[in-house]
């Protein structure tokens, strides 16, 4: 999910910067600027999650041992 947060977020944001360079919209370029801000952020945490091991759940009961119940 993370990674397509990052794609959407990139193309979002070349979408914005290519309207704001063609057409003189000040206000594309702002998005652009946000856009590519909120990409690096996404990237970082992606990075950091995946690099960590987060993705992975760990298995909480042994596979012999009695069931649990929550």
């Amino acid at each position: 999910m993370l990674l397509l947060a990052v794609a959407a977020t990139v193309l979002v944001g070349v979408v914005a910067l290519l309207v704001g360079t063609t057409g003189g919209d000040h206000g594309a370029m702002l998005l652009a600027g946000r856009m590519a801000s909120s990409a690096g952020v996404l990237a970082v945490i992606t990075a950091v999650w995946l690099a960590d091991g987060m993705h992975t759940v760990p298995r909480t009961t042994r596979p012999d041992g009695p069931a649990v119940h929550v």
